[in-house]
């Protein structure tokens, strides 16, 4: 068997484990605690200028995506809209509490930056879901 089917049996294994039992629930637990960690962390003095421009970009876009993932997991993959606005809601709460912190500043490219990883990572997400679906006797 191919490196790649194994990579899309493996992946289809782990989607249909998140359907049941606690998987859901686990994820977005994870969400919460990384999502808090965001806002603690990033509220810290050694976060002023971890990520220099333009590195700060692709940082955001690894953050987000990774929420966007976990969220679209976490919501059994019905409601893909839902998580594009919940981690839209999210960076835009990012920025915001970025402005009232010393040495950060709101960055509106930020917030777009932080939108594009949800698309992204939704559509990516869904793409693997549509090929793992249309292979089902191999998996």
């Amino acid at each position: 068997m191919p490196i790649d089917q194994r990579l899309v049996n493996a992946l289809a294994k782990f989607l249909a484990v998140t359907e049941r039992g606690i998987g859901p629930w686990l994820i977005m637990a994870v969400v919460i605690v990384f999502v808090g960690n965001l806002f603690y962390l990033g509220s810290k003095p050694f976060a002023v200028g971890l990520f220099p421009s333009p590195w700060d970009k692709l940082a955001h876009l690894l953050t987000f995506g990774l929420i966007a993932g976990m969220l679209w997991l976490g919501l059994l993959r019905k409601h893909a809209g839902w998580v594009v606005a919940l981690v839209s809601l999210i960076g835009f709460a990012d920025e915001l509490h970025q402005h009232f912190l010393p040495g950060r500043s709101a960055d509106p490219l930020d917030f777009l930056t932080d939108v594009l990883a949800a698309l992204l990572a939704v559509t990516l997400l869904h793409w693997i879901s549509r090929a793992v679906a249309q292979k089902p006797s191999e998996i």
